[in-house]
């Protein structure tokens, strides 16, 4: 399946050049949140790669590093476990725990982890953080990505495969998200 990481320029550069590696191998982390995330793992999105450009950003000039990843490599984002257990961040999660719940995370919330060497890079590209704050300022959550994945599941896509992706009628999509109904993790 195809995923994507993003990154800032000058982990992409080192990503590119040698390859992902963990924090464990690296001691570098570029995610300086109040959950920190498993040092093992690589976080892949089907639809949030700008934000976490963004979130990563050392300058203007991000990047999105695209992947090929097996579904049987697939790991659950720590929060896709919080989000649907109610688990508090104060409770260490060991994802590994949790790996039957890889796909229903990406599925579910658009994220997911993966070992580094279970990674195939496929390519990259680099955007201007002011091109893109306007198109992907998300709220990662199991509700915004019910409603939102379709509008950055095709933003992203349109994005990498240079369409326009500005004319993306986001109303449309959620309309269609809520006309769908509701979906119940906890039935599968």
């Amino acid at each position: 399946m195809i995923l994507y990481h993003g990154t800032s320029k000058r982990y992409a550069d080192l990503i590119m050049k040698e390859g992902f590696k963990s924090r464990s191998e690296t001691k570098n982390s570029n995610w300086d949140h109040t959950i920190v995330s498993q040092e093992d793992f690589i976080y892949l999105t089907n639809a949030y790669a700008f934000y976490f450009a963004q979130a990563a950003a050392e300058d203007p000039i991000c990047s999105i590093i695209q992947v090929e990843v097996n579904d049987d490599d697939i790991f659950p984002d720590e929060d896709f476990i919080r989000q649907v257990n109610k688990i508090p961040n104060e409770v260490h999660i060991d994802i590994v725990d949790y790996m039957h719940c890889g796909l229903l995370s990406l599925e579910h919330l658009g994220n997911c982890a993966v070992y580094p060497e279970c990674i195939k890079i496929l390519g990259r590209k680099d955007f201007n953080i002011k091109d893109m704050i306007a198109y992907s300022d998300p709220s990662i959550s199991l509700i915004n990505y019910r409603l939102m994945k379709e509008y950055y599941k095709e933003l992203i896509r349109r994005w990498w495969n240079d369409e326009d992706y500005k004319n993306i009628d986001q109303s449309e999509m959620i309309t269609k998200a809520l006309m769908k109904g509701g979906c119940d993790v906890n039935e599968k």
